[in-house]
């Protein structure tokens, strides 16, 4: 196992287990319906730390709703990594803020802003399967974009 998987498994099971209540950690059952994913598909993350970068945002955003930023920021240095840091970088999260909402960075130029905020509220409020879809494929694409530009030794 390399090491981004071991901190993904640590990660999430960290996650699950301070979700839980009276010292039992959350039922892989639980959380698989809290990702939005199925229970086979939680236990193969918690085994094998091997995950797509869509489920990494659904722990993401649990974290944030439950104000575990120190897990919310693993999994953001997470996703950065495996997503890409030119991705990322147009992508603030601001821990202090009472709810967690994702922020465009200063650096983006304002004729790409609408795009980009529209981009985020697709990405954190997806409301229809369709948007769901799209999503994952763009999430899909990305990572393809990611996998290429490390293979030709770009950024």
């Amino acid at each position: 196992m390399s090491h981004i998987e071991d901190r993904v498994r640590e990660t999430i099971k960290t996650l699950r287990s301070r979700l839980g209540g009276e010292g039992k950690p959350l039922s892989q059952t639980e959380m698989a319906a809290r990702i939005g994913k199925t229970l086979i598909t939680v236990q193969r993350y918690e085994s094998t730390g091997v995950i797509p970068t869509d489920a990494l945002g659904a722990y993401c955003r649990v974290a944030m709703e439950n104000d575990y930023n120190d897990i919310a920021e693993s999994l953001r240095q997470i996703l950065i990594e495996q997503i890409g840091e030119d991705a990322m970088n147009a992508i603030l999260w601001e821990p202090a803020t009472r709810r967690k909402v994702l922020k465009i960075a200063n650096g983006v130029p304002e004729t790409l802003r609408p795009t980009v905020e529209e981009l985020l509220d697709l990405l954190q409020n997806p409301q229809t399967d369709a948007e769901i879809h799209e999503v994952r494929f763009l999430m899909s694409r990305l990572e393809e974009r990611r996998k290429r530009r490390k293979g030709n030794g770009t950024r």
